[in-house]
């Protein structure tokens, strides 16, 4: 019995010894795999030092926060401007429009003879003027004057009239495209203005942007915004507003992900009468190192920037 016993002492531990033999081996097999990896890394993070890579980064990056702001932009124009008694009024696609009211709380908008949107004004107590709920619903697709074709509904919140310090409208997206680009997140305008100053905060969170050939941009920004010109007029077009704060994101180009960070170095000019921002200067960075300068001109109504890179610059074209 005891000679038994021993022997199954023998077997357990010589089992023992392989098991720890190929556990040994195993870790070996991994950590020379890990080490591999980052090796790996660190040579791509030499060639991404290369001139055309950083130019590369710049252009991708760059031109995707510039078309996030141009959206999210939109966004806000949409949401100040439903009307008067909830937020400002006469911006976005309610510029120029004749808004007539169905007096059941539904606002249809014709854009010249072609229905382009709904509008539902929701009040979520029915016992107070706010919080109020506005849907402008675009429908399957719509093209407004601007020539922009937007589809599904942007669904804003407001706290109490946005003309009033301390007022938020959280807006959020329900199919919502903008030219074919679906936009998702949270879009929160605060109004924190002054008595002698209007200024707005505006915070982007969870934000994605998909193209139809599946390529996509993730965001997040926070920027101020404060009017400069135009201040104490009803006439929204003198409205001038200069713009500072920063942004966050990614986007996928093919095969290829860039991440970067945005700061505004120089202070972004919006006026109302035109698209897209005319003046200003942004700077990119990667892993928190300068790469590139955005520089948007000279204060000129057009869609034309210019992108630096170390000694390299380029015009380049804001969809």
């Amino acid at each position: 019995m005891r000679s038994e016993k021993r022997y199954y002492q023998l077997i357990t531990n010589s089992l023992i010894m392989k098991m720890n033999v190929n556990f040994m081996r195993n870790m070996s097999i991994v950590m020379l795999m890990f080490f591999s990896l980052i090796s790996c890394q660190k040579d791509n993070n030499k060639l991404n030092d290369s001139p055309e890579e950083k130019q590369q980064f710049a252009s991708a990056s760059s031109e995707s926060d510039a078309d996030a702001q141009s959206i999210f932009d939109d966004v806000s124009d949409n949401v100040l401007g439903v009307n008067g008694e909830i937020a400002i009024g006469g911006t976005g696609v309610f510029t120029a429009d004749g808004a007539a009211s169905t007096g059941s709380g539904t606002l249809s908008i014709n854009d010249d003879t072609v229905k382009c949107y709904v509008v539902t004004i929701t009040h979520i107590n029915n016992d107070h003027a706010f919080p109020v709920k506005v849907e402008i619903d675009f429908g399957v697709g719509c093209t407004a004057k601007d020539g922009v074709t937007r589809k599904g509904k942007i669904i804003a919140v407001y706290s109490q009239r946005m003309l009033l310090p301390g007022a938020v409208a959280t807006t959020t997206f329900d199919g919502y495209y903008v030219n074919g680009v679906h936009v998702e997140g949270t879009h929160t305008l605060t109004n924190t203005s002054s008595m002698d100053q209007l200024s707005l905060q505006a915070k982007i969170t969870g934000a994605k942007l998909t193209y139809e050939n599946g390529n996509f941009i993730e965001w997040n920004s926070e920027k101020t915004l404060h009017m400069s010109e135009g201040f104490g007029t009803l006439n929204p077009h003198d409205d001038v507003f200069q713009i500072s704060g920063s942004s966050n994101g990614s986007t996928q180009r093919g095969d290829k992900l860039f991440q970067w960070s945005a700061e505004t170095t120089s202070p972004l000019i919006k006026k109302f009468t035109c698209k897209r921002i005319v003046q200003g200067v942004i700077t990119y960075k990667r892993n928190n190192d300068k790469t590139a300068v955005l520089d948007y001109g000279d204060g000129s109504c057009d869609n034309k920037a210019t992108l630096t890179v170390g000694s390299w610059s380029v015009e380049i074209t804001l969809r």
